[in-house]
């Protein structure tokens, strides 16, 4: 071999070698990039390894990430070149755990209604329901933040406001879960009624006026039920559009005088609350709601 062809030799192989190693580190690049997207959207690889990344047929570079979808139980590829085809993962367990915990609530709540004891005084069986159901929420929140919609489907983050509206006996969790349905919503993670709902619970038992209409409380004088004081009565059904809810309800008019012995039993109930919720923490000096309104499914 001529010195000329031994020397054009060994520049094609110092080519050849240069190429492979830029080639080699863009798939490296690419699966480093997958990773930490993959990192900032809760997905975990627990097994990084030169056999578990793909080169596409077109070139690109594949990372495998075992994922739990409510859709597929499969390993799903999650791909450097189109990271904004994946999705926050829908925790299947946590959707029919939060779902059983409401179905409970209701299912209590409606045999308890059938035997007409769910008028007046908070019942401890209920009351046990709601402390337990809020025990465990706090449990997903800590472990998952709050169970907004793409990790908890529709029902589930549903399920996870009717539990956290009932923890009325926790003024500190309202307010905790309040906080985060708000930035959820803000976020387009859960309907803003959501939050809408427990700002205006936490207000009625602050003593507050609320915003949105959602809280109805008795009036003891007529027995009517009536919206818990307004912060902006001109406004309310704009504000409750912003939310996603109907128009205020017809309030109705004043209605002719309970009898004496149904008043003073309503004042009697109104009293009990008053002093529960002050045992609870919530102030109590203006507040005379009960927990169960018109719009709150109990």
């Amino acid at each position: 071999m001529s010195e000329s062809a031994h020397t054009s030799c060994v520049r094609s192989d110092a080519g050849r070698r240069s190429l492979e190693l830029r080639y080699l580190l863009r798939r490296f690049g690419d699966v480093c990039n997958a990773i930490d997207y993959a990192h900032s959207r809760g997905v975990l690889h627990r097994d990084i390894k030169p056999s578990n990344v793909i080169i596409g047929k077109h070139g690109q570079t594949l990372g495998l990430f075992r994922t739990v979808d409510v859709r597929e139980s499969t390993p799903a590829f999650l791909s450097s070149r189109f990271p904004d085809r994946s999705k926050p993962v829908l925790n299947e367990e946590l959707r029919r755990e939060l779902v059983a915990m409401r179905d409970e609530d209701m299912r209590v709540r409606s045999e308890l209604a059938a035997a007409n004891e769910l008028v007046g005084f908070y019942v401890p069986r209920m009351e046990a329901v709601h402390f337990k159901n809020a025990a465990r929420l706090r449990e997903f929140i800590e472990r998952h933040g709050w169970p907004a919609e793409d990790i908890a489907g529709k029902d589930g983050a549903e399920a996870a406001w009717l539990i956290a509206q009932h923890a009325i006996g926790e003024p500190d969790f309202q307010r905790q879960a309040l906080r985060r349905m708000q930035e959820c919503a803000a976020n387009r993670r859960i309907p803003a009624w959501h939050a809408a709902y427990l700002e205006d619970r936490i207000a009625m038992y602050e003593g507050r006026p609320q915003r949105f209409g959602t809280q109805w409380i008795d009036d003891p004088g007529d027995g009517r039920s009536r919206p818990w004081t307004l912060a902006d009565p001109r406004r309310v059904n704009e504000l409750r559009a912003s939310v996603g809810l109907p128009d205020l309800h017809a309030i109705p008019e004043p209605g002719p005088d309970l009898p004496a012995e149904q008043q003073e039993q309503a004042r009697e109930i109104l009293t009990w609350w008053r002093n529960w919720l002050a045992g609870k923490g919530w102030p109590s000096a203006e507040s005379t709601a009960q927990p169960i309104s018109r719009e709150t499914m109990g």
